[in-house]
Parts: C-alpha cells; structure tokens; sequence
C-alpha cells in the first residue's frame, strides 16, 4: 500500500463539516521496511485547527515475525486483508495471530 495515500472522512454525526489532511513529512527506509512522519491537520466547524504530528513504524512480515519470537509468540496464521485472505506480494495489509 502506498504510504501516502489517505482515506476520506465520514461526515460528522452531529451534522458539521470539517476538513482534514495529512502532510508526509518524511519516509526513511526501504519501501518494504519505512519509518513514515506525518502531520494531520484537521480544521473544525467552528475554525479551530488541531495538528498533530506522529510517526509511523511499518515492518514487513520476516521483522514481525522475529519480533514475535523473541517475545515469546508463536505465530498461528496470518493473512492479506481483514477478510482473512492470503498474503500476497501486492496485499495492502499485514494481519497476524500470534498466541504465547
């Protein structure tokens, strides 16, 4: 998946309008391995702007799957989307269970 690709809100339920974005401040590493820093700015209904900046760690699946070892886990299955399908190559997601 794209690190910078961005989803769209949902409209409040209180019937409000805000907007938000998200600036990619930095991406260090591979594009199987990467360190992203993001800023998201959100601008309320009333005018009020709130930022928040974070940085994301995301690991390919041989770096979780050490991880989890050392902490003692064993890993049971682990899939491509949260529907449970199969991990592929061009799968945007990483779901594992793990039990210790």
């Amino acid at each position: 998946m794209d690190p910078r690709a961005h989803a769209v809100d949902p409209p409040p339920p209180d019937g409000g309008e805000f907007t938000s974005s998200v600036e990619v401040v930095e991406v260090v590493g591979p594009p199987t391995s990467f360190t992203e820093t993001h800023v998201g700015r959100t601008v309320l209904p009333d005018g009020d702007v709130v930022e928040h900046a974070e940085t994301l760690r995301f690991r390919n699946e041989q770096e979780i799957r050490g991880s989890l070892a050392e902490a003692g886990f064993v890993v049971e299955q682990v899939w491509g989307d949260w529907g449970r399908g199969p991990m592929t190559p061009d799968s945007d997601e990483l779901i594992v269970l793990a039990r210790r």
